[in-house]
């Protein structure tokens, strides 16, 4: 046996629960050890305590705890928690309208690979594709800043028969389409709507996506990408097509016979 093991066997030994520890016979440390535990029990032993407690101890005594102190805390936290949860809530928004919903869906299969547009990076020939595919002569306009065209593919967001023009740009390294559009539209909530230069647009978010919507005359344009608002019009601007929206300059989409 240790010394370590046999301090620790010294106190059950003074109280009669265990033998005495054969290492006591040989450790001249461990003896003193256990000499002065002893002593220091029978010291103890010999006090003793009163029945009831001195009247000065009992007038310092300090009076029971309320119960709902120690709540205290947890309250606050609770509170700051609800008023944290109701600050951070996302505010209440219009609802998507359905052309703007579906389309989205359309840019989210492309995203995805699910859809896979017609690799054209030059905007004569995706014009072409357009005139081909959908009798109609669609203005492909050059990508701006940051941005390179991609190509196009024939969005079945229509709501009804038909398909319309998508233009796929890849802005900053982040896929963003532009949808031409040619149909009655519904009217539009008035909390999506914004005005730029004069210019009345439309903003919506769809899941990751944020569609802003500008129409001059019969044609509407639609960008899609998964970017915040403010960078979603700086990329819409970089194009030739929206610095011609909100210019408000007339855009058109011409049939092809």
């Amino acid at each position: 046996m240790t010394c370590d093991e046999t301090r620790r066997a010294i106190d059950p030994w003074i109280d009669g629960e265990a033998a005495a520890p054969e290492h006591l016979e040989s450790c001249t440390g461990c003896r003193r050890e256990a000499d002065a535990r002893r002593a220091l029990h029978e010291r103890l032993r010999a006090l003793k305590l009163p029945s009831h407690p001195a009247p000065a101890l009992r007038l310092r005594a300090p009076a029971p705890a309320r119960r709902w102190l120690p709540m205290v805390p947890s309250l606050a936290a609770a509170s700051l928690l609800v008023a944290a949860l109701f600050l951070i809530r996302p505010a209440p928004t219009e609802p998507v309208p359905d052309l703007v919903a579906r389309a989205s869906d359309f840019h989210d299969r492309i995203v995805s690979g699910t859809i896979r547009p017609e690799e054209l990076s030059d905007p004569a020939a995706l014009r072409s594709y357009f005139r081909d595919r959908l009798k109609l002569d669609v203005v492909v306009p050059p990508a701006g800043r940051d941005a390179t065209l991609c190509g196009g593919s024939c969005c079945d967001a229509a709501v009804g028969d038909g398909a319309f023009p998508c233009i796929v740009y890849r802005v900053r390294g982040v896929p963003m389409s532009l949808l031409v559009v040619d149909c009655a539209l519904p009217p539009m909530p008035a909390s999506a709507r914004r005005i730029r230069n004069g210019q009345e647009y439309y903003v919506f978010r769809c899941g990751r996506n944020t569609a802003l919507l500008c129409c001059s005359g019969s044609v509407c344009h639609l960008w899609i990408a998964a970017f915040d608002e403010a960078t979603l019009l700086d990329a819409v601007l970089g194009t030739s097509v929206g610095r011609t929206a909100f210019s408000g300059e007339r855009l058109t989409l011409a049939g092809v016979t």
